[in-house]
């Protein structure tokens, strides 16, 4: 009967330890995602759209699209390139009555080197205007639709991937 009691009390001990070691994992893996959401909620859009018709031809109008970039944040170039952080891009979708007429145009990115991707990266800070034109297909009022993706860092941390899109109602009779 003692040695069944001996291993009766070291099951138990064995337990209340597996059981320690769970709370502790628990508790580490709670502070860690706390730790990402305070991060994250210092700015959590550091990066603010908007979009105007600048210009107009007689086909075409010109867009501006601009991006205000809070402080401490950088946004990455439209011309990054490929093996570091996701570049900036700009588009419009096939379905609609506008078809873009050239490239996108945008500032002269920053340029340093960036151990994390081991390669020079190419970015915005403070605020980026990009600018293109679009044909409109018809001679009425239309809704512009135009699609932003981008991915945003500060020196602690990368905000995941983020797509957005913004709109611009253009009087084509104008």
């Amino acid at each position: 009967m003692g040695r069944q009691t001996k291993e009766v009390r070291n099951q138990k001990s064995e337990v209340r330890s597996q059981e320690s070691g769970a709370r502790r994992l628990g508790i580490v893996l709670v502070a860690a995602v706390c730790a990402v959401r305070v991060l994250a909620q210092e700015n959590p859009n550091p990066i603010t759209w908007t979009i105007a018709e600048a210009k107009r031809s007689k086909d075409t109008v010109q867009v501006r699209v601009t991006a205000k970039i809070a402080d401490t944040w950088h946004l990455y170039s439209i011309a990054q390139p490929p093996g570091g952080p996701i570049p900036t891009r700009i588009w419009i979708t096939d379905d609609q009555p506008f078809k873009m007429t050239g490239d996108i145009h945008g500032p002269k990115a920053e340029s340093s080197f960036d151990s994390n991707f081991n390669m020079d990266v190419a970015y915005y800070e403070g605020e980026a205007e990009f600018q293109f034109a679009v044909k409109p297909i018809n001679t009425s009022k239309q809704t512009l639709h135009v699609r932003a993706s981008y991915q945003t860092c500060n020196d602690r941390l990368c905000l995941p991937p983020k797509t957005v899109t913004l709109t611009l109602d253009i009087d084509n009779k104008k």
